[in-house]
């Protein structure tokens, strides 16, 4: 898997492409089940990022070759511009809910520790 500092969360990815959490989470299922990306959760939040083992010969062309695809992209330049604008902005607190008693507990002791830590 690639570092984790190469990943972003769906909420950053809803940000960045003003596109719902439901399109995001579609997406990247689908591109989860193709090989193509690698997901792990952080505290609540699920990450993506590319993987480095696709899962079919297809995914790893498509990966090898994405990158100069999508530099000769005038709009994905632009979207790949947003990205600093975006990161350490703690996105995923302002735009999601936790929905469980668990996750709401979970979510308390994520904060409690970041003021202890700050």
């Amino acid at each position: 898997m690639q570092q984790q500092e190469e990943s972003l969360c769906g909420c950053e990815r809803q940000k960045i492409l003003r596109i719902s959490e439901s399109s995001v989470s579609t997406h990247m299922k689908i591109l989860r089940e193709a090989g193509m990306v690698e997901r792990y959760k952080k505290d609540l939040w699920v990450h993506y990022s590319i993987s480095n083992e696709p899962g079919s010969p297809y995914a790893a062309t498509i990966i090898m070759n994405m990158g100069e695809w999508l530099e000769t992209s005038n709009e994905v330049m632009e979207l790949v511009g947003k990205i600093p604008e975006v990161l350490g902005k703690d996105l995923c607190r302002s735009l999601t809910r936790p929905r469980r008693r668990s996750e709401k507990k979970e979510l308390r002791l994520i904060q409690k520790n970041k003021l202890k830590k700050g």
